[in-house]
């Protein structure tokens, strides 16, 4: 994922620049990527940085008119027009569709900029004239900063190996963090898989002098906006309609090859409906699987013809499975480990998307922002199936995430559920494109802490303002039978037929229990998941582990290599991949992040140490 690296030492160091060179290579994933240098050693600033080609961030380093402030910026900022127009008034310089504008907006605010600033960031800001060097990211956290102190030094990037190139005191797995990730698929608190590298907190603005830390500040807390007052329920619906469709336009900017990401759900079909004529044009796809149609597609295509735009099916290939052995090791690499095996098809497909536009716009994060939904649960595992030492920070990690679900439900989807349970699968596709959503930015965000509960938990929004918008819209129903202008006790029938479709693929495709997993695959000839499923989900991961990809999981499973890490009960790991290949038994979540553990060591820790 494109991003920054750096080190703030606090004396000059020649061999900082040989690390920061080692630790740039080490985020150069990508021939199409543009990257930089910026140093002052009298500030004890080593920094560099990389950038998909003609994005936002790509016109670095950023000078204000007096070249006396500098500015590294990795990410977007989704600028309000008339703050824009202001800067042009006071008469600063800067293109709008880049980061340009960002260091002006320090010039008229000082370190208050940051609270402007509107979108998924981080970033290095030299004030030469103060001697001060502030490192920030968004409030989210979304644009992950990695980073490891030293007696005299601060190294940090936006990906862990960068670090892991220049610090052999990282290059092994910390037991909390890989606890972690096994119970909850990724780590918690800010937590990092490796030992001795911590995760940025959203929000922060750490500012140094001579290289040393004089404030490790917060410019923004989730509790600003846990403390606003509820709107009234008859006035919130216009609040929120006036604030959807104002900022709407910001993730769309003239001139910018942007292709829609479509799919079966409200969210999508929102942001078409109050883009109006806008839409028009647009190129749209949706992602596939290796056979078949599913509701998303056959839904796009319909949303895409109303709006006339034009719809391609992206889909997996033969390939996918032939070469998933590079797939999976590529996806684990570009994630940090955050990502699984089991999400290398989201690596797969966004490259296919990266051919028609460079900026993939998306509906992600909409039903958690207004509709309050998460998926971040923690997983059971067979109880011998991690060594008794390591066993404990499996199960304190449960414990963790439960006491966490009692925040503010906002607070959780956004600043918990997001940056860290799907921070993973972001960074995998940011690395081909440039990702976008405009159901995280800040008035959006802000104004959901203020709904009144009768919206909590419900469509009502959603479905409004479609109807609103885009009546044609509003007359195709979604994958789930929502939206449709007939009301009729056979449309709600049908409806209720759509989610317990949904509810019994999930079951059959991946959370099949395993007394059913011998049937199964007594049936597998008949190819059940393809004739009679497949309506809503093209991933068959349980399916592919258990025939495609067999001899992928024993060869990696069964090496010497494997057998020997201490985290693992090597009976337990024999016995459940004996009985999931075997097909009477279903351990596919077991498989996908023993495996992606292992991945992990060998290509981030192991291959650090070779490189």
């Amino acid at each position: 994922m494109p991003g920054l690296v750096g080190i703030i030492h606090r004396s000059p160091n020649e061999a900082c620049k040989t690390d920061l060179a080692r630790m740039l290579r080490a985020m150069r994933h990508d021939a199409s990527y543009v990257s930089g240098t910026f140093l002052d050693e009298k500030a004890g600033l080593y920094a560099g940085w990389t950038a998909h080609r003609g994005s936002f961030s790509d016109c670095l380093p950023v000078f204000n008119e007096r070249k006396d402030v500098t500015l590294l910026f990795a990410g977007e900022h989704y600028s309000d027009p008339f703050r824009v127009r202001q800067l042009k008034a006071n008469g600063h310089e800067f293109q709008t569709g880049n980061a340009s504008q960002v260091v002006h907006l320090y010039e008229e605010c000082g370190s208050r900029f940051l609270e402007e600033l509107n979108g998924w960031f981080s970033g290095i800001l030299y004030d030469r004239s103060k001697g001060e060097v502030t490192l920030f990211n968004d409030r989210f956290g979304m644009q992950r900063i990695y980073y490891c102190e030293t007696d005299d030094a601060l190294y940090f990037a936006s990906e862990a190996k960068a670090l892991l190139a220049v610090r052999k005191d990282s290059r092994r797995m910390d037991d909390e963090g890989l606890g972690q990730f096994f119970s909850c698929g990724c780590t918690l608190m800010n937590k990092c898989l490796f030992s001795g590298m911590q995760i940025l907190p959203g929000g922060s603005a750490w500012v140094f002098q001579s290289g040393r830390p004089v404030s490790l500040s917060f410019y923004f807390r989730p509790s600003d906006w846990e403390s606003l007052e509820s709107i009234p329920a008859g006035e919130f619906y216009d609040a929120f309609k006036s604030c959807f469709t104002g900022i709407l336009p910001r993730y769309f900017g003239a001139g910018e090859s942007i292709a829609m990401s479509l799919t079966g759900g409200l969210d999508t079909r929102l942001i078409m409906a109050c883009l109006g004529e806008a839409a028009g044009g647009m190129p749209c796809y949706t992602f596939g699987g290796l056979a078949g149609e599913t509701m998303d597609i056959k839904v796009s295509r319909d949303v895409a013809r109303a709006c006339h735009c034009p719809h391609e099916v992206l889909r997996l290939r033969p390939d996918f499975l032939s070469g998933f052995a590079e797939h999976a090791e590529q996806t684990i690499y570009l994630s940090d480990g955050c990502h699984e095996i089991c999400g290398a098809h989201d690596l797969y497909l966004n490259r296919l998307a990266r051919a028609i536009a460079p900026t993939r716009m998306t509906g992600k994060f909409g039903s958690e922002v207004l509709r309050g939904a998460s998926t971040f649960i923690s997983a059971s595992s067979p109880k011998d199936l991690f060594d008794g030492e390591f066993r404990p920070f499996v199960d304190r990690s449960a414990e963790t995430l439960s006491n966490l679900k009692k925040s503010h439900p906002i607070t959780f989807s956004m600043f918990n559920d997001a940056s860290w349970h799907e921070y993973g699968r972001i960074a995998v596709e940011q690395s081909q494109l440039v990702y976008r959503t405009p159901y995280m930015d800040n008035e959006l965000v802000k104004l959901m802490y203020q709904a009144p509960r009768e919206y909590l938990g419900r469509a009502d929004l959603s479905l409004r303002l479609i109807r609103d918008g885009r009546p044609d819209l509003f007359g195709i129903q979604t994958d789930m039978g929502q939206c449709g202008n007939s009301n009729s006790s056979m449309t709600r029938l049908l409806r209720l037929v759509k989610k317990l479709i949904f509810k019994l693929e999930w079951h059959y495709i991946e959370g099949l229990p395993h007394v059913f997993a011998l049937p199964d695959r007594i049936a597998a000839p008949l190819n059940l998941a393809e004739k009679f499923f497949g309506v809503h989900r093209y991933l068959y991961y349980r399916i592919w582990f258990r025939d495609q990809l067999s001899t992928y999981v024993k060869d990696i499973l069964s090496d010497p290599k494997t057998r020997q890490r201490p985290h693992l009960n090597q009976k337990a790991v024999h016995k459940i991949v004996r009985a999931h290949l075997g097909g009477y038994g279903n351990y596919m979540n077991e498989i996908n992040r023993i495996i992606s553990a292992e991945l992990m060591i060998r290509r981030l820790v192991e291959g650090a140490e070779r490189n």
